[in-house]
């Protein structure tokens, strides 16, 4: 459970840290939007990965392997996002409940990827 904890933990800093690089991005920088959320969820996926490598799992698998899975996996739950809020929404589901319902369901099966695959022992 305290691995489970520090996933949902460092994956919220990763979170905070997409949206902190969108705002300077937009605000500061006067980037369009589209362009600050890449460059946003490029630094939290990085932030997360390595988070997740050293803290979470503690991994010593070599990052040629981790670091692709990784990313896969977060390419995926980028595209399983999209369709569960799709098919919510089609059932007429408010959107913020949708997006609730969504992030769990994403979140575990994100926990359940990275423990047995990008950072398996």
């Amino acid at each position: 459970m305290r691995q489970f904890l520090t996933f949902g933990a460092l994956g919220g800093a990763g979170t905070a840290l997409h949206f902190a690089v969108l705002f300077a991005a937009v605000e500061w920088a006067h980037w369009p939007a589209m362009a600050g959320t890449m460059l946003g969820a490029l630094c939290g996926m990085l932030f997360n990965y390595l988070a997740h490598y050293h803290i979470t799992f503690a991994s010593d698998a070599p990052h040629r392997r981790a670091l692709p899975l990784f990313a896969a996996g977060a390419g995926a739950s980028f595209a399983l996002n999209a369709l569960i809020m799709a098919g919510l929404l089609g059932l007429k589901v408010q959107y913020l409940l949708a997006q609730v319902c969504t992030t769990g369901i994403v979140f575990v099966l994100n926990y359940v990827f990275a423990k047995h695959v990008a950072f398996r022992k």
